[in-house]
């Protein structure tokens, strides 16, 4: 192996989180920005003996670290973590008969108690076991969204406002995430770097504990491929011993493959 003298470096890679580094982690899925940064404290004391001034004495300190991911899968496990959430997993299942009133006004949306499987099939009925008027989906008496059910007045089956009726459909398996619902959380993060300016050596970097903040932006409709970024905090992983970083470490290869 030849040792590597160019260390231009131009970074790719995966991350991974976990909640601590002797666990299972998980991928975080395409990240194109992760960028660390320091706040940095610096005092100086002038030279008082002489009149041409100058610098005495100095201390620098670094006050705060931080790391910033810019990710563009929104998974529901990164959702949950930018947001503060928890995630539930939800079977699919069957439906029977959820009631719903129809509005007074035509072309308004009743929201249906679990996400509609839009392939399934999916009857409206104004009785009970299917009885009484079935009423035409697909635009006419009504047009089955994601979230809920449009009602159309005046449609085939004469739907009439604050009509009573019966709806039986597939409810989609989802992950459901609901934010905002724990406190401040610190994992594990382990950068697997690829650094393309020198055929793809490793740069393998270890955060002992990382804060992430609630992301405080997200494009839910846009034009463009939505991203948001994870920012965080670097605290001190106390258990580390004095001969190694309480914060990060980096493994940067030195040989070619």
């Amino acid at each position: 192996m030849a040792a590597i003298t160019n260390f231009a470096y131009k970074g790719r890679g995966r991350i991974w989180v976990g909640d601590s580094a002797t666990g299972e982690l998980r991928e975080l899925g395409n990240t194109s920005s992760a960028e660390m940064s320091f706040t940095v404290e610096e005092q100086e004391l002038k030279d008082y003996r002489t009149c041409a001034g100058g610098n005495y004495a100095s201390s620098i300190d670094i006050s705060d670290g931080a790391l910033a991911l810019t990710l563009h899968d929104l998974s529901p496990d990164n959702f949950a973590l930018a947001f503060y959430g928890s995630t539930t997993a939800i079977a699919e299942a069957s439906a029977t008969e959820e009631v719903h009133t129809v509005p007074t006004t035509t072309d308004r949306m009743i929201k249906t108690d679990a996400t509609i499987k839009t392939g399934g099939t999916i009857t409206v009925t104004s009785a009970t076991g299917g009885g009484g008027t079935v009423y035409t989906g697909g635009g006419d008496d009504y047009t089955v969204h994601a979230g809920g059910i449009e009602y159309h007045l005046g449609g085939t089956g004469s739907l009439a406002g604050s009509e009573t009726v019966y709806v039986n459909f597939t409810k989609r398996a989802v992950t459901q995430v609901e934010s905002l619902m724990s406190a401040s959380v610190t994992k594990y993060l382990q950068i697997d770097g690829l650094n393309c300016a020198q055929s793809g050596a490793p740069v393998v970097v270890r955060v002992w504990a990382f804060k992430p903040s609630p992301t405080d932006a997200f494009q839910l409709i846009s034009e463009e491929f939505a991203s948001f970024t994870l920012n965080g905090k670097l605290a001190a992983d106390t258990s580390k011993g004095s001969s190694v970083s309480q914060y990060f470490q980096a493994d940067v290869a030195t040989t070619d493959a």
